[in-house]
């Protein structure tokens, strides 16, 4: 008589079933041999949303800062310069403005643009000295007519502010080359009022072909941030009259390539004019003050031989001129070259791309008038192409020009942008800019932008 074994299998089966059941709970909430589970899931998911937390604080801290210290900034820019355009004679003290910045460098270690670029990939620390000198210097060298910009010092103040708040939060040390990145992007904003291309600048400008997206979040929260608290604080960004692009055509193409070309030419000649002429003036006058005496001599000589303060100070007016009236000199772009030249050779301070605009925007309009082209148009494209050929930034180019100009004529930026990056080569306003990636063929470089 065979046993009854029926039963008894059924119960192992049902057991088995129960089992495997349990298992497949458990591998699903605890992850089993080769796969995750929800648990570990959700862990992630933690992990992502203490991130966001954690560089939202950093975005909003460094935009709120460099939103008030941006206004500030922005404040005594104007003020002064609306007492050099009152008071004319003020120009004749260029030199003792020279050599009070030289003494007011004295003070302390400071460092500079190429120094925030190279904090930007964590290589070097900013000493907290940096960001008030470079206000009270770039404030100074308005006032005397010094022809200089104001992004110089927003780049050091900003990577400063940063690098302070990553210290205060108490971040690792890898994570405070992204809030240095977003101290930079809340400053640019805030002193110019474009929020997007800030964002963009920061993420683009210390290593070209290669964008660190972690810091994307912190550089967005910051520069919106810095924005909403410097217009609250009655900061106006820019503003241009409406420009007509027309419909994408081969002759707009024309005319946009032929800008480009010429900003391409003209910001490698003037970028090699600025790194020489500081280090020829570093050889031929060792000591700062006497330098910058000299230097402010030689800006007081050009300025009464021109018969106008047109090209001191940062030349905004320049870029409204040009990009609004359609109208500017035959040769002024070259003059305000070498204003601009002169001023940085001697040590006074500021930046240079805000001349770098106006010479691009005065010399769309020489080439528009050489050429039949319509002035405004190549106004506007000689901003965006000098921008991009001198600090190697063709996204945070296209980006700018939506925000200054509308988006009507974003394929004429990208147009432009993408010209003058190839044709500007591997040179640059920053040698401590980082090129990773060849301009010419799909290649790793890995080179410091040529100075």
């Amino acid at each position: 008589m065979e046993p009854k074994t029926g039963g008894l299998s059924k119960t192992i089966a049902k057991k088995a079933n129960r089992v495997a059941r349990g298992n497949g709970l458990r591998a699903a909430l605890f992850g089993g041999d080769d796969g995750r589970g929800l648990w570990d899931a959700l862990g992630e998911c933690r992990r992502y949303l203490l991130a966001f937390v954690k560089w939202t604080a950093v975005g909003l801290l460094s935009g709120a800062a460099a939103g008030i210290a941006g206004a500030a900034f922005h404040w005594c820019i104007d003020e002064v310069t609306e007492l050099r355009a009152g008071e004319p004679w003020v120009i004749w003290l260029l030199p003792v403005g020279g050599v009070s910045i030289a003494l007011l460098y004295r003070l302390g270690k400071t460092v500079g643009a190429n120094e925030v670029l190279e904090a930007e990939r964590g290589d070097t620390p900013l000493p907290w000295l940096t960001a008030p000198l470079v206000f009270a210097a770039t404030v100074l060298t308005q006032l005397v007519g010094g022809s200089a910009g104001k992004e110089g010092a927003a780049i050091q103040m900003g990577g400063t502010l940063g690098a302070r708040i990553g210290r205060l939060l108490r971040l690792k040390r890898e994570d405070h080359r992204v809030a240095v990145m977003a101290g930079v992007a809340a400053m640019f904003a805030s002193v110019f009022g474009v929020p997007v291309t800030a964002a963009v600048f920061a993420l683009e400008v210390a290593s070209v072909g290669s964008m660190c997206y972690a810091a994307l979040a912190p550089c967005a929260v910051a520069s919106l941030a810095a924005v909403y608290v410097a217009n609250g604080l009655g900061v106006k960004p820019m503003h241009f009259e409406p420009v007509a692009f027309g419909a994408l055509s081969p002759a707009n193409a024309c005319a946009v390539l032929a800008v480009a070309c010429g900003c391409a030419l003209v910001s490698i000649a003037f970028c090699r004019a600025l790194h020489q002429g500081v280090r020829w003036a570093a050889r031929t006058v060792k000591d700062t003050a006497w330098r910058a005496a000299a230097g402010g001599t030689v800006l007081l000589a050009m300025t009464l031989l021109c018969g106008t303060q047109a090209y001191n100070g940062t030349g905004l007016a320049l870029v409204y001129r040009a990009v609004n009236e359609g109208e500017a000199g035959a040769l002024s772009f070259l003059m305000k070259l070498l204003f601009t030249v002169v001023t940085v050779s001697a040590g006074f301070r500021g930046g240079e791309i805000v001349p770098s605009l106006s010479i691009g925007a005065m010399l769309g309009v020489t080439i528009a008038s050489l050429t039949g082209f319509d002035a405004r148009f190549c106004a506007v494209i000689g901003v965006l192409s000098m921008f991009c050929a001198m600090v190697n930034c063709p996204l945070a180019a296209i980006v700018m020009g939506v925000e200054l100009f509308g988006a009507q004529g974003i394929a004429y930026y990208a147009l432009a942008s993408a010209a003058c990056y190839l044709l500007s080569g591997c040179g640059g306003l920053y040698h401590g800019q980082l090129i990773l990636q060849s301009k010419c063929e799909a290649k790793a470089i890995n080179i410091h932008a040529k100075a």
